[in-house]
């Protein structure tokens, strides 16, 4: 299920607040944020598995000149309240 609107102009208004140089790569400033959020965890090698309460969810924020991309913590930035 896909971010609102204003969750999404949440993580833009933070990116604006906070990105001071631009990409780390090619030093530009136009970045995306994806829709959906996905997830970053540690897994269990013997059972390929996700182990349980190790799974946090991120926003996705892409360079749109160089690909560059990074990690946002949703729960911190609290784009999962209600």
């Amino acid at each position: 299920m896909p971010l609102s609107q204003p969750k999404l102009d949440k993580v833009v208004r933070h990116l604006q607040s906070k990105v001071r140089a631009g990409c780390p790569l090619c030093g530009e400033r136009n970045w995306n944020v994806e829709q959906d959020l996905h997830f970053l965890g540690i897994l269990d090698p013997e059972y390929k598995q996700p182990v349980q309460g190790s799974v946090m969810p991120t926003v996705t924020v892409t360079c749109q000149n160089c690909y560059f991309c990074f990690y946002l913590p949703a729960m911190k930035l609290g784009i999962l309240d209600s």
